[in-house]
């Protein structure tokens, strides 16, 4: 695409050199999938050979490192050998949670974002349908507008495909299907190939498939607003009155004379106030987030 830039890693030449024919085994077929329909614009090969080169240095070099540090210093919370190993088996896992899942959450955010501007894209496209244009002229003025966020990336795709490449409609838009990490665009671009094949009326099927997606879209929004009430009666009663019912108790234990658990009361408030609220508002946050994107 334009104004893409190619993403480079540390080591990539030297990783793709020497675990480039382990990284095209099929135990990656997932996360070659994930690279491709994220846009990272990188030779799955490659980014899959590095991610291994990482995880042979990660772990060794956090454990030499611990130890060295804790032999020098004298500070150690278990055993140097031990708390070495468990920083290094951290240093694992976070390394290859951070390759291995960077690509699918970047590839659910684009489907996310393509099926939240999808309704509005079915409406424009079945409007220009109707004028006679053909499929390419369709997509190429689609493609025009900023405000549809990725459909606009994917549709720029196939303009590209057919205008740079010399592919036919059918090819472009079945390169694209492939590519896309969306399951909603991929029945409807499936869907328009099936339509233009049989000779069927285009601007018809998107005018259907408009009202179907159109009414998905409008349920499923319903629903969301459902739910997030529902939330903000769990988030009132959990984050707002269950803390103010528990410092205003502690208030009293206060003033009364008491301890709770062997801990002071204006400790506990602290706690509360400043670590307790503030981590579960954190944490209901995140969950927002991972229910609006799921």
């Amino acid at each position: 695409m334009k104004g893409t830039k190619k993403l480079e890693l540390p080591g990539s030449k030297f990783a793709f050199k020497h675990f480039g024919k382990f990284a095209e085994r099929r135990d990656f077929q997932n996360l070659r999938a994930a690279i491709v329909s994220s846009r990272l614009n990188i030779m799955s090969s490659v980014y899959i050979s590095t991610m291994i080169l990482y995880l042979l240095l990660a772990g060794p070099l956090a454990f030499m490192l611990v130890l060295l540090f804790e032999l020098l210093s004298g500070l150690t919370l278990i055993s140097p050998l031990l708390d070495a190993f468990l920083v290094a088996a951290t240093a694992e896992v976070l390394t290859f949670s951070a390759f291995w899942g960077y690509p699918i959450l970047k590839s659910r955010a684009i489907a996310a974002d393509i099926e939240a501007n999808l309704p509005f894209v079915l409406i424009h496209m079945q409007t220009i349908a109707r004028s006679g244009a053909p499929p390419a002229a369709l997509f190429k003025l689609v493609s025009e507008f900023k405000e549809y966020g990725e459909i606009t990336e994917e549709f720029r795709r196939i303009v590209r495909n057919i205008e740079t490449f010399g592919m036919s409609e059918i090819n472009a838009i079945k390169d694209v299907i492939l590519k896309t990490p969306s399951s909603t665009l991929k029945d409807l671009l499936s869907g328009m190939i099936t339509t233009i094949q049989s000779g069927g009326k285009l601007s018809d099927y998107l005018s259907q498939r408009a009202e179907e997606i159109v009414f998905e879209y409008r349920l499923s929004r319903r629903q969301r607003a459902d739910m997030l009430a529902t939330y903000a009666d769990i988030y009132t009663i959990i984050l707002i009155a269950a803390p103010l019912i528990l410092v205003i108790v502690l208030t009293i234990i206060g003033t009364i004379g008491g301890a709770v658990f062997g801990l002071q009361p204006q400790m506990l408030i602290q706690l509360c106030v400043y670590g307790f609220v503030p981590l579960l508002n954190i944490m209901f946050l995140a969950f927002l987030i991972m229910t609006e994107r799921g």
